[in-house]
Parts: C-alpha cells; structure tokens; sequence
C-alpha cells in the first residue's frame, strides 16, 4: 500500500475524492504503461488494487486523526493523507517500485480544485498484513460501503458478517489466487459470527457521473466469534479488509474500514455511550 502525506497550497472545498484518487492512481500507471494503464481501467474480473480518498489531518480531545468525508474543508497547509494499495503478487512485480518512482516526479499534485505538494510516501507490504486473534473486533466503515446483490438492481446496505467477510476473501482468492473455499466461509460467517451492535446511516448520494449515483452507509458496528476456527476467520479477513476495501466499487474509493480488537469491557463502554 502506498499512502502518501501532502500539505495543501490552496484554499478549496472537496466533495468525495475517491474517483480523483483513482485517476492520479491511474495517470502514474500511464506513464509505466498504457497498456496497463488501460487494462486496469476496465479489470476483470475484479480490480487488482484499492484505493483510499483523501483524509484530512485533525486534533480530536488531543488527537491526531486522519478524518474523511464527503465536504472536505481545506486551507493552506492543512495535511492531508491518500493511499492506494496493489493487490497481488503479478501487478506488484509489473509496477513496484516504477510507480514509487513516478509518485516522486512531480512535488505537487493536482486532485480536483486542489493542488497538493507531496510530503511523504510510506509503504507497506500487503504479505505482510498481520492479524491478531480477538474475539470482538469494532469495524467502522470510514467512506460509502454498499454490497451487490446478485441479479438485482438494488443494493445490500448493511453490514452482515456474511457481507463483508465474503466480499473480502472473494477479492483476495481472485487478486492471490489462493485456495479458498467460498462457501464455507460465507457458511461460517453467516452463522458463527455475530453483529453485538451498530450505529449506521445512510451517506449522501454521490455522483459518479455518465447516470451513476450511489448511496452507501457508514458507521460502525462490534462483531463477535467465539468459536476458534470463526474467530481466526474473522481477524484474517477483516485484516486484509483494510488493505483491500469492502464492498462495491473498491477501486473508487468505497468500502474503506478500520477495525480495533476490543475486550468486553470495552463493548460495554462503547454500547453505554450509544444510550446517552
């Protein structure tokens, strides 16, 4: 995954970046390779990549935060962070470290009406995504999230276990081409892990342009697995739900979570919280 920092020079107000980020994304892959470039724009069968909006710096209680949304606010200097992750031994062996290269070409970088001068990339490995074993774990859902619905043209618009967990080793067995049995883990999900609570609405509309608009949620929910072969299941793929994004529309910048193991004392201060 590639996150890149950068301070804005302009004062300007931004709806959601996702689909801006993908063309900054897709413009440096141009520059490696048309071909690529092209390919990567129609994938099939599903995005070797994901890519994460813009975020905007800010003190919370004392805290640092990287905040996003769908009106972002920006003056000079304020940070902001974006990233975009490669998915897949094959793209990650064709682009590497060129695109790293063409990142640091240019100092400023022009997203919709605002112009960014780079800061810092970090990297780090999507191999090594790592996941610890917990048996709750506390998922927000940081930009639009929306599952398909299989022949219909309506739009799933919550978060089941089933919903995410699928969606995600879905991605990673088409992206990894490892052995993973699909079914089994839509199996596993729908009935071994629960949704302790929630606290969801629905986004804005965002239009896509060309007749797209989509409506997705965002908010947070506590999942819990206590049966082992579940429990390791969901840390796994939640995991690299982080690298990947969930969901529809991965590649524009929907469907990005975080996810933080909790104890249960912890679910019972986020669950009082919720009644006051």
């Amino acid at each position: 995954m590639y996150t890149i920092n950068a301070i804005a020079e302009n004062r300007t107000v931004l709806g959601f970046t996702g689909p801006f980020i993908r063309g900054y994304f897709l413009s440096l892959v141009k520059r490696i390779s048309p071909e690529k470039a092209e390919q990567l724009h129609n994938p099939s069968p599903v995005a070797p990549y994901s890519i994460k909006p813009i975020s905007k710096k800010v003190i919370i209680k004392g805290k640092m935060r990287y905040i996003y949304g769908d009106r972002i606010e920006l003056n000079p200097g304020d940070e902001v962070s974006f990233s975009f992750a490669l998915l897949g031994k094959e793209i990650i062996d064709e682009l590497g470290i060129e695109l790293l290269n063409k990142i640091f070409e240019d100092s400023r970088i022009k997203i919709g009406n605002a112009t960014l001068v780079l800061k810092e990339v970090n990297i780090n490995k999507v191999e090594k995504v790592q996941a610890e074993e917990s048996e709750r774990i506390l998922l927000n859902f940081l930009t639009p999230t929306f599952f398909r619905r299989k022949g219909s043209a309506y739009r799933d618009l919550f978060p089941t276990p089933k919903n995410v967990i699928a969606s995600v080793a879905r991605i990673w067995k088409l992206v990894t081409g490892e052995e993973i049995n699909l079914e089994e883990i839509r199996e596993i999900a729908e009935n071994e892990i629960g949704v302790l609570m929630y606290r969801l609405r629905t986004s804005r509309t965002i239009d896509l342009g060309r007749n797209r608009k989509v409506v997705g949620f965002i908010g947070r929910c506590v999942y819990e697995a206590k049966n082992p072969k579940a429990r390791n299941l969901m840390n796994r793929f939640l995991a690299i739900g982080e690298v990947t994004n969930v969901g529809g529309s991965r590649s524009l910048g929907f469907g990005v979570i975080r996810c933080t193991p909790i104890t249960k004392e912890m679910l019972e201060k986020i669950m009082s919280q919720e009644r006051t």
